[in-house]
């Protein structure tokens, strides 16, 4: 079911500003040749073309996790708040980029919980009404409620949530 999703929950690379390359925590048992911390950018990024250097040799060089990996349309919708507030990766001043790759880590479990609620996969209106009040607010303001406020919000949908982690197997919310 998750294939007939919106398009808004399909990754879009060529709108994206190689977010997943450098927000993420990257580990060999992901399919990673070696760990890389989360807001360090991985050493392939062609900066000026924001694009993997070597994705058609990719997998030579022990990145299989690349292709598998999918953040359900968050960086793009990242990249685009960035864009329209006039910031570019990699021209960010620190703070700036580390509030920019903590979007991109939050936002993708977001709508990876937004993907299997309009798949039907678990049903639960509120939630719903919830996380997309919060993509909405933020693809208005630029600014994403603070973390306790969220994990308030999803404790009192506990059990959409965990059933939300169970249809996903578990693996796809990265860990920071």
């Amino acid at each position: 079911m998750l294939q007939d999703l919106p398009t808004r929950f399909r990754a879009d690379c060529g709108r994206c500003q190689a977010l997943c390359c450098v927000a993420l925590n990257l580990k060999p048992e992901n399919g990673f040749p070696e760990p890389k911390p989360p807001g360090t950018p991985c050493k392939h990024i062609d900066t000026r073309r924001m694009k993997c250097g070597i994705w058609k040799e990719r997998e030579a060089h022990g990145f299989t996790g690349c292709a598998p990996y999918d953040c359900f349309g968050a960086g793009q919708l990242v990249s685009k708040v960035m864009t329209k507030r006039g910031m570019k990766w990699p021209k960010l001043d620190p703070a700036t980029a580390d509030r920019c790759y903590d979007d991109m880590r939050r936002l993708m479990r977001i709508h990876v919980m937004l993907a299997y609620l309009h798949a039907g996969e678990v049903e639960d209106p509120s939630l719903l009404a919830n996380l997309e009040a919060i993509v909405e607010s933020y693809t208005r303001t630029g600014f994403l409620p603070p973390p306790d406020q969220v994990i308030r919000m999803l404790m009192m949908h506990n059990a959409s949530v965990i059933a939300i982690f169970k249809a996903a197997g578990g693996g796809i919310i990265p860990q920071d």
